[in-house]
């Protein structure tokens, strides 16, 4: 078996981790990786406030937690002064 110091920091047994591919995973695949070992994050770029509940309360009550959720904030290359209070659809 690989144990490597990221292994140790996030606490997972194998140095594997799901990346969210934004609406690419599912929450059966991120309990799948989480079950094996891995650490586990459930994309949610373009989903709608409603379907990220929807998808991160799949895991409630069951034996796998959901490790972490990825979002993708992009701005299209714009310059934006100030800064958006907050990311989402223009």
């Amino acid at each position: 078996m690989i144990r490597t110091p990221i292994c140790d920091l996030l606490g997972i047994e194998h140095p594997i981790c799901l990346g969210g591919m934004g609406t690419g995973t599912s929450p059966e695949l991120v309990s799948a990786v989480s079950n094996a070992g891995g650490l586990g994050a459930l994309g949610c770029h373009g989903l709608r406030p409603e379907q990220v509940d929807e998808r991160t309360q799949a895991f409630a009550g069951k034996p796998t937690s959901l490790s972490g959720a990825t979002f993708f904030c992009s701005m299209c290359g714009r310059t934006v002064s100030p800064p958006p209070s907050s990311c989402g659809p223009r």
